[in-house]
Parts: structure tokens; C-alpha cells; sequence
């Protein structure tokens, strides 16, 4: 059975609304990526509530509902904006200090005119209605408009579905490097792809 198409409208910028939402979609899409860092989905959950960056958002909704979200990181400043106190508040000093930096350690920043294209997350029901590609258009727009040069983003070895999206839209691969030992946290491999706009 064919899913049925729906209006769905993509807005730059995070809703305060749709806040918790997006927190609870990320842990539900990623859950293994954050078991380790965050010792469990419901303490990242939190974390991420707290310290999402508007600014680095652009949402989807259906008929005023969340449909989806996609991050974009701007020279290092990305939609999880972590921030030490709220990992200190969430696991106490010594706890919160270790996991900040192992979150830390894991995060990049683009050179200037490149956008770093920071994960996608389309609402469980919202799948196969054109979310995922709408919101990838409207970070493509967004690139455009702002006189980016390039978008890249990293892929999982995991989620094919998601490689095969980027290719569609003109992302070709760049760089493929492979990670045995983080296979706890549901991926072995990380493909780096880009667009030249």
C-alpha cells in the first residue's frame, strides 16, 4: 500500500513548542548513541531539551503537528548546543564533567563557507510521507540562500535508507572510515558525504 503524501511545511528556526518533541524524537531515532555518553535514553532526553539550539533547526509540521527535524552545524555551533552545567545538573560533577567531554570529543566544526549538515529525525508516523525529503531541500535552500559552498554530512554504516536519500538529492561520498570498536553504539563505519553548491 502506498503511503499517503501530506502538506507538509519547513521552517528555519525551532518552535519553543516543539521543543520536547524534537529531544524525544532524536533519543527514540538514536537510542545507542546516547546509552554510553548519556548513561540511558531518559537522561538524554533531558540533556537534549535543555540544550537545543533554535538557531541551528529547521522543523517540519504537518497540519501544526512535528513531523521532523534537521540539524545544521555553523563553524562548530550546532543544534545540540552542550553546555557544561546542564551535564553537571544532569549527572553530578564528576559524572556530568567526564560525559561532557566524551559528547565534546565527538563534535566538529566546518570551515567557513562549508554548512555541516547535523543528523535528521522524522516523527515515527511521519515516515515515507516526504518528510526526510523536504527537510534535506530545505537545508539545500538554506545553504543556497546563506552563499555556502558546500554541504557535507557523515552517514552510519547502519542506515542505508539515509545514504540512499543524500544520493538522491546530489550527495555523493568523499571519505569512508571505519570504527570496529564503537559497534556498542550501533554503527561500525561513518561515511562523509558532500554537495558543492
Amino acid at each position: 500500500m502506498k503511503s499517503e503524501k501530506q502538506d507538509i511545511s519547513v521552517c528555519v528556526g525551532l518552535p519553543e513548542e516543539y521543543r520536547k518533541h524534537v529531544a524525544e524524537a532524536y533519543v527514540r531515532t538514536f537510542p545507542h548513541k546516547f546509552e554510553t555518553i548519556m548513561g540511558g535514553t531518559e537522561k538524554a532526553r533531558q540533556v537534549l531539551e535543555r540544550d537545543l539550539n533554535p538557531d541551528c533547526a529547521l522543523v517540519a509540521s504537518s497540519d501544526g503537528d512535528f513531523a521532523g527535524v534537521a540539524g545544521i552545524n555553523i563553524l562548530g555551533t550546532r543544534l545540540v548546543k552542550t553546555r557544561k552545567r546542564t551535564f553537571v545538573r544532569t549527572f553530578g560533577l564528576l559524572s556530568g564533567l567526564l560525559r561532557f567531554g566524551a559528547f565534546r570529543a565527538v563534535s566538529r566544526k566546518a570551515p567557513a563557507r562549508e554548512l555541516l549538515f547535523d543528523g535528521l529525525v522524522v516523527e515515527e508516523k511521519m515516515r515515507g510521507k516526504g518528510v526526510g525529503s523536504r527537510l534535506l531541500q530545505g537545508v539545500v535552500d538554506y545553504a543556497r540562500d546563506r552563499g555556502f559552498s558546500v554541504i557535507k554530512l557523515d552517514v552510519l554504516d547502519t542506515n542505508p535508507r539515509a545514504k540512499a536519500l543524500y544520493e538522491r538529492t546530489g550527495f555523493k561520498p568523499v571519505k569512508t572510515e571505519s570504527y570496529p570498536y564503537l559497534y556498542s553504539l550501533g554503527f561500525s563505519g561513518v561515511t562523509t558525504m558532500a554537495l558543492s553548491l
